[in-house]
């Protein structure tokens, strides 16, 4: 195996094609996050994005996307990047540090790497287990499940939207807003919770904005950015925006209008969300590491891991 390594704003359609092929023949590589089109935008708004290409007996067999700092590289989009991984194609061997030094990296980074990619196990240094919505058998398959599982969340979130609308005026939710004044508004909210919270502004940092617009911007069969928004009346009271691949969506950056907190706006649009979903071919909806919130929606789990690989010396 060799490895030849370009800058990710120099993905051809050619090249994209061959990476939407090796992702799509394996399930586990079905995360939005490890699309093509994830990492051209990233590299749209930063220059240090790169992938390694793999070939072996003239032929592309996977793709290495990564930041460089020096002979040190890390996660595309790091720190707001939730999925990571090696797009391999099956049979294939390899091991890390073959793998970095091909790319000319003496380490690698990784914050949510597939936890099953063999060759980087033994650098992981922490496990996290995420939670998912499994859509396979649709919204009325999730809704039974959870129901048998004895969640009070169908029935307790029925009540808060009758409230809401009672309240505040008809319910409207669009699946994907093109107005761009939306996806401000969400900021705006993430932003406000992030300052409240004592947690890291992401949207104070230009790159992770412009990355957030170039995202809401391309809707392609493949991959898409989707803003999705629920207004009470007139009043926009809860939006979230998420990437999806052809099976998979990604839960990403929700936010609400705290006015209507008790409400609870936010999983009034997740149900929402949920149950349209299939409009678009989807059979997942990844939330990320398991929390309060999360464990009340998921139905399915599954594992990821941080941790460094090196070159030995």
């Amino acid at each position: 195996m060799n490895v030849e390594v370009v800058g990710g704003g120099e993905l051809t359609a050619g090249l994209k094609q061959r990476w939407s092929e090796l992702q799509e023949s394996d399930p586990k590589f079905a995360s939005p996050y490890l699309c093509p089109d994830f990492t051209a935008a990233a590299a749209a708004v930063r220059d240090d994005v790169h992938v390694g290409i793999l070939h072996e007996d003239g032929e592309i067999v996977g793709f290495f996307p990564f930041q460089r700092a020096g002979d040190d590289g890390t996660v595309v989009a790091e720190g707001v990047s939730d999925y990571q991984a090696v797009i391999v194609a099956p049979g294939v061997r390899w091991t890390a540090e073959e793998l970095l030094r091909a790319s000319g990296l003496r380490s690698w980074s990784f914050t949510y790497l597939i936890a099953g990619q063999e060759p980087f196990r033994p650098f992981h240094n922490q496990h996290f287990t995420c939670a998912a919505m499994d859509l396979s058998r649709g919204y009325a398959g999730w809704v039974e499940e959870r129901r048998a599982a004895g969640s009070r969340l169908i029935k307790d979130t029925g009540r808060h939207r009758r409230r809401l609308e009672h309240e505040a005026g008809p319910l409207r939710f669009e699946l994907h807003v093109e107005d761009r004044a939306v996806l401000h508004q969400l900021m705006q909210w993430k932003t406000a919770q992030y300052l409240r919270t004592g947690k890291t502004d992401w949207f104070a940092i230009s790159w992770v904005r412009d990355l957030l617009e170039a995202l809401h911007a391309t809707q392609t069969e493949r991959f898409s950015g989707l803003l999705s928004a629920l207004w009470a009346g007139d009043r926009l009271v809860a939006a979230h925006f998420g990437i999806r691949s052809r099976r998979v969506w990604h839960w990403w950056y929700p936010a609400y209008d705290r006015s209507f907190a008790r409400d609870s706006p936010g999983l009034i649009l997740d149900l929402w969300m949920a149950e349209q979903a299939s409009r678009l071919g989807i059979e997942r909806i990844d939330l990320g590491k398991v929390c309060e919130h999360k464990a009340r929606l998921m139905s399915a789990t599954y594992e990821l891991a941080r941790g460094c690989a090196r070159i030995q010396a």
